[in-house]
């Protein structure tokens, strides 16, 4: 009888939507203290309805830690496939908005939403991919692909630590990052795609030894901080390359050396600047 009501209860969760998500806001809330929960409206994916949950305007320092708390929740309470989004407000009317598909196992996150900068300043991301030999502690959702929108200098940070929080990331997108003037890659052993999609200030850019089934690049032509000897692309490589090189790039010394990681990959994309380098 018991048993029964228990598969009941289970059965009426799964195609409860609304049961099932409010049990995950108040968790979520719970874990994170009723009085330090921040400002977030949450968004069922399968109803697309949205809940606004106010307790305070947060900081931008703030996110890193109701991501995880939500990831962490999401990981105990889920009942389906379906994809789960929430906003973060985190001071002087800055969003940011964090996506999870389950199926995917992919995490976005949208800085693009609420008050924008006229003038973006530069800043620099680095990315430091940490290998553990286990699971971390207090980390129950494997995070296997990381897609980051409109990053800037107040969120570089904070976005930096949540990429290099994902210990299983294999996979990861970076695009529409103005100001973005470096990018660090050099420890990135496991990732096995990379996108880097309209970041119109990029200059240099550093990768560390990988390999890799896919390297997509749209944008300037940067520079490459360093060698990269040690990187192999497989299967997919695309560089368009249409807009030319950047302001401080000096296309008669510049080392392609870089692009010999593509030349075994099964299908290559090369646009039309490109060619004209070498007319």
């Amino acid at each position: 009888m018991e048993r029964s009501m228990r598969n009941k209860k289970s059965q009426q969760e799964e195609h409860d939507p609304d049961n099932n998500s409010t049990k995950i806001e108040h968790t979520t809330i719970k874990n994170l203290g009723v009085n330090e929960s921040i400002k977030f409206t949450f968004i069922d994916g399968n109803t697309y309805g949205k809940k606004a949950i106010s307790a305070r305007d947060g900081t931008i320092e703030d996110v890193y830690g109701v991501v995880f708390t939500f990831l962490n929740v999401f990981h105990e309470l889920r009942r389906s496939e379906n994809n789960w989004e929430f906003q973060i407000s985190y001071g002087e009317g800055r969003i940011v908005s964090v996506a999870i598909n389950p199926i995917t196992q992919t995490l976005s996150l949208n800085f693009s939403a609420g008050k924008q900068e006229l003038i973006p300043r530069n800043f620099g991301f680095v990315y430091r991919q940490i290998i553990h030999m286990q699971q971390p502690s207090g980390y129950r959702y494997k995070v296997k692909a990381l897609h980051l929108t409109s990053i800037t200098h107040i969120s570089t940070m904070t976005a930096s630590e949540i990429a290099s929080s994902c210990p299983f990331l294999e996979s990861l997108k970076i695009n529409k990052c103005n100001g973005l003037e470096i990018l660090d890659l050099g420890k990135c052993w496991r990732l096995r795609t990379l996108t880097i999609l309209d970041c119109p200030q990029l200059k240099r850019l550093f990768i560390g030894s990988c390999f890799l089934w896919s390297f997509r690049y749209r944008g300037q032509l940067p520079c490459f901080g360093r060698p990269v000897p040690n990187m192999f692309v497989a299967q997919d490589a695309l560089f368009d390359f249409r807009q030319g090189p950047g302001v401080d790039t000096d296309i008669k010394s510049y080392d392609f050396f870089a692009f010999q990681s593509i030349e075994d990959a099964l299908s290559l994309t090369l646009c039309r600047w490109f060619f004209e380098v070498h007319t």
